[in-house]
């Protein structure tokens, strides 16, 4: 199926939205086309014309933004959020944000939120680094469970705390 959204003679796209494939699965392509100009964005505009959401050419995705500076580029005059959930009451992986440095997703920092604990981790590929408990209201750094306020382990290391002045 193609189609045509069209305003001014200068500001016509065309694209196409493509179902199924050879092999019998089935997807769903949105394909932006305008043989003026090439790289142009995809764009996902609300029923009274405000642009909602762009996917520019490099594959960024902007949402309230027609400037898109990230890989994902969420903006809002105030209180923009973004919000990740799970289903059911209190599942163990309730959610995680990942920050890795290879595809494979080796070598990250991870906030990984689990709803059973009641308790939201920062995590290395190397393990725990801080713990917040959020019934108990502590935090735990180099423990997953935190029995103080402040609850620091420092393991084999001799220095646990330092606290230095210039």
């Amino acid at each position: 199926v193609e189609f045509m959204i069209g305003g001014t003679a200068n500001s016509v796209r065309t694209g196409s939205i493509v179902k199924g494939t050879t092999s019998g699965a089935y997807d769903l392509t949105l394909q932006t086309s305008n043989h003026a100009t090439s790289n142009q964005p995809l764009i996902i505009k609300l029923s009274d014309a405000t642009e909602a959401m762009r996917i520019d050419s490099s594959g960024n995705v902007g949402i309230g933004t027609t400037t898109v500076n990230a890989d994902l580029h969420i903006h809002k005059t105030s209180g923009a959020k973004l919000w990740i959930t799970a289903e059911g009451s209190n599942p163990s992986d309730a959610g995680s944000l990942r920050f890795a440095e290879l595809n494979n997703g080796n070598n990250y920092f991870e906030f990984k939120h689990d709803g059973s604990d009641n308790k939201l981790n920062l995590t290395t590929s190397n393990g725990d680094l801080v713990t917040f408990d959020r019934i108990n209201k502590r935090v735990g750094i180099g423990t997953d469970n935190p029995q103080a306020v402040l609850d620091v382990h420092s393991g084999t290391l001799n220095d646990t705390v330092r606290f230095k002045s210039t």
